[in-house]
């Protein structure tokens, strides 16, 4: 990290507001059963902001919706939210869980998700209680890379985090929002992008008045401490999301909530030093671990026999129901699909959820904000392009899991702030993790009740699930007053 640069500029942009929207229900939801209720006024802008790197060379163009209070008010607090990848816009976030139109999606996994879903008003938000703006990456949702701009400015760690802080300061600035307390939600790789933009925001001369971080399915523990081949700490604590799985599918007992607290239990005080001791564990002690594990998975004990006591969670994907010819969902272990060997990297979740997203994404872009092309070049929304991550970079670091310290590096943004952590993530979810999640909340250097962690029925998209959304907004309200009324 030592070395690496920040910004130290304003962006400079031009403002294309499409303007305020006083939406009805007939024209923008075709509600599941029950009569039309006409909403109140939605109040959805939308503007572009320049995207600079930190020597003011001008990279592109961010396209910005955002949900602003029509009164203003220069101590309410600023939400800005972005998804993962890299390579997703906010539509997820947006859709399914911040914006003011929601994708209507059945709670049950076993059934059906029609390729077109209804879309219905947001009866809860958080627009109360904070202005929301929705960030896309360059490359993304609308926002678009200028030609000739070389990838390595854009598609990296620390230059992502760099023009995305420097759009922040700008939209604050351009509306008079300076000192309001600012709140970031990343989610998935966004997770990692918020480390890199607090970090921006809050070092040099004026920092930003940082109150919250929020990591939705949270891949800086996954993806750079623990999810490594041959790490026994990343096996164990990988456990729990397998026995939550096991339980879903009745491969074990139990409700799979709990089924994921005593595997994180035992994971540390057992599995863990069983996998650390190797071949000096007792003949003993080994056939009591293929035993427990056996009775948490619902495979054989003679498998940990035959192959060995590590299982990650990548492994159980594929074993769990290969008798029936079935592969579980990376995103969402409660999906499976018929295994077909001439793909690879098959996931039937987002196999089945990215076509309904994108169909949802396009419609409500069309009903908010008027929208059905990028402003900037006229091209079609990006929900997912997953080729700006195939050489996505780490500040010039050849190897991120060895260099980079996300962890401490958060810590200390927030710490320079006084802000608070809220880390949540899904049961169900084999990308992110529920003890790498329990991980960073007990690592990090943080006071501890300035640390909120939470775990919610669902996957990696938790929020999707009707009632971990009203339960995860509720959390998240609290969060943002919390955190907003701690600063003076």
């Amino acid at each position: 990290m030592n070395g690496a640069r920040y910004f130290r500029r304003t962006l400079s942009a031009f403002a294309l507001t499409i303007g305020t929207l006083a939406v009805s229900a007939p024209a923008l939801c075709r509600p599941t059963t029950g009569e039309v209720h006409a909403p109140k006024p939605v109040p959805m802008t939308v503007e572009q902001i320049v995207a600079r790197a930190p020597d003011g060379k001008k990279l592109g163009t961010l396209v910005v919706p955002s949900l602003v209070a029509a009164k203003r008010d220069v101590g309410r607090p600023v939400i800005f939210a972005f998804n993962g990848g890299p390579g997703a816009a906010s539509g997820w976030l947006q859709l399914g869980l911040l914006g003011p139109l929601r994708i209507v999606l059945a709670d049950d996994p076993a059934k059906a998700i029609p390729p077109s879903p209804p879309l219905e008003r947001a009866k809860d938000g958080l627009w109360d209680v904070a202005d929301i703006v929705f960030i896309d990456p360059l490359g993304t949702g609308f926002s678009r890379v200028d030609a000739g701009v070389p990838n390595a400015l854009v598609q990296d760690w620390r230059g992502d985090g760099d023009y995305i802080a420097g759009a922040i300061r700008e939209w604050l600035t351009r509306h008079g929002r300076a000192d309001a307390p600012v709140l970031l939600i990343g989610e998935s790789y966004g997770t990692e992008r918020a480390v890199a933009v607090a970090d921006a925001l809050t070092r040099g001369d004026s920092p930003i008045r940082l109150t919250g971080v929020v990591l939705v399915s949270q891949s800086i523990t996954v993806e750079n401490s623990l999810q490594r081949n041959g790490n026994d700490l990343g096996t164990a604590i990988g456990l729990p999301t397998i026995a939550a799985t096991a339980c879903y599918w009745k491969k074990a007992k139990g409700a799979p909530k709990n089924c994921a607290a005593a595997a994180q239990e035992y994971a540390l005080g057992h599995y863990l030093p069983a996998l650390a001791a190797g071949n000096h564990l007792s003949i003993a002690r080994r056939a009591a671990v293929e035993r427990r594990m056996s009775r948490i998975t619902g495979l054989p004990a003679d498998h940990f026999n035959k192959n060995g006591l590590p299982l990650t969670k990548d492994a159980y994907r594929q074993l769990a129901l290969a008798k029936d010819g079935r592969l579980l969902g990376v995103y969402d272990s409660r999906y499976a699909a018929p295994i077909d060997p001439a793909r690879k990297g098959q996931d039937p979740s987002f196999d089945i959820l990215l076509p309904a997203m994108e169909d949802a994404a396009a419609r409500a872009n069309q009903m908010l904000l008027g929208l059905s092309a990028s402003p900037v070049d006229g091209s079609a929304y990006r929900l997912v392009d997953l080729s700006l991550g195939e050489q996505w970079g780490y500040g010039g670091l050849a190897d991120p899991y060895r260099s980079l310290d996300m962890m401490g590096v958060l810590a200390q943004s927030l710490r320079r702030s006084g802000g608070r952590l809220m880390i949540a993530g899904g049961l169900f979810d084999t990308a992110g993790s529920y003890g790498a999640d329990h991980y960073l909340a007990s690592h990090i250097d943080l006071p501890r009740d300035a640390v909120d962690l939470a775990s919610y029925d669902g996957g990696h998209m938790f929020y999707l699930n009707g009632e971990s959304r009203r339960a995860f907004l509720a959390a998240l309200r609290t969060f943002t007053t919390r955190a907003s009324g701690d600063r003076k």
